[in-house]
């Protein structure tokens, strides 16, 4: 092949990339610019891609990952800084390492030697208690008069036989509800309580903090119509918790998951499925 045709031939040949590089770039542009094209995927495909490529640029808020499910499969995701969240699907065969934060008993599960000790008023029955992780001798409980709204609040430590009772139906934040032991913080200063209605399925009213010095109370305005108790991520920073999109019932099933960030009071949703079902299973450490 003579030269100048060499010449002639790489030149067309450039001429057509640069021409694909535009149409590309004009394509892209007037995707971009079409309201009735849509750039989202779907879990599976974000977890998919996500788990090839992980991207660096984003840092993680928490070393600690929520771990749910949707449907039926499952998902971890860690907070991120941009408040922009990536599950990673889980094979339905993994094994789940959480951390348990919660140590709340009811009467038919607490230990006998602890039930027997725990003081309690006048008239009063045991109704729910939660152990410390920090001091495995320190219990909040609830205390209520039998068919009846009447309650106290208790903090007892099994070792020093010390007892306070710290709130009662009268000085609680609202006195249209009883309240239950959720979660110490990590550092045992504050006390989380959920309001509840005695005798119904109205268990998740509200979220309160109480703080054990002070003994001031500080609502945790969540989400109004979330489903179970929320979970507190083990540095104390989060609560993780599934909600409704309409008034929790008995036949209302959770399709959003919401983050709150207990310092800030910022509340974001991590994902929603009107049609699905959204279930919140633990807290765990993340994954590298």
């Amino acid at each position: 092949m003579k030269k100048s045709t060499l010449l002639i031939t790489a030149g067309l040949i450039a001429v057509g990339v640069i021409s694909f590089i535009v149409s590309n770039n004009n394509n892209a542009q007037s995707t971009n610019n079409d309201p009735s094209v849509s750039d989202s995927v779907t879990i599976e495909e974000t977890a998919v891609l996500q788990t090839e490529s992980a991207s660096s640029a984003v840092h993680s808020v928490s070393p600690y990952e929520i771990i749910y499910q949707h449907n039926d499969k499952r998902f971890r995701i860690n907070p991120k800084e941009t408040g922009v969240y990536h599950p990673f699907l889980l094979p339905n065969e993994s094994e789940l390492e959480l951390i348990e934060m919660e140590k709340r008993f009811t009467t038919s599960v607490i230990p006998k030697e602890v039930l027997d000790a725990l003081p309690l008023s006048k008239d009063m029955l045991f109704y729910m208690g939660l152990q410390s992780n920090l001091d495995p001798n320190l219990w909040v409980y609830t205390e209520r008069k039998d068919e009846d709204t009447l309650f106290n609040v208790r903090l007892y430590n099994l070792s020093t036989k010390e007892s306070k009772i710290l709130f009662n139906q009268a000085s609680s934040p609202n006195q249209k509800y009883g309240f239950k032991p959720l979660i110490f913080s990590p550092d045992n200063k504050r006390v989380y309580f959920e309001a509840f209605v005695f005798d119904s399925y109205l268990n998740n009213e509200e979220l309160w903090e109480l703080d054990l010095n002070t003994l001031a109370f500080r609502e945790i305005n969540i989400h109004s119509f979330y489903t179970s108790s929320p979970k507190m991520s083990p540095d104390g920073k989060f609560f993780a918790y599934p909600a409704a999109s309409q008034p929790n019932n008995v036949h209302v099933s959770p399709n959003q998951l919401f983050l709150f960030n207990i310092e800030t009071e910022e509340e974001s949703r991590i994902i929603a499925d009107e049609n699905g079902f959204i279930g919140l299973i633990g807290w765990s450490e993340a994954k590298q």
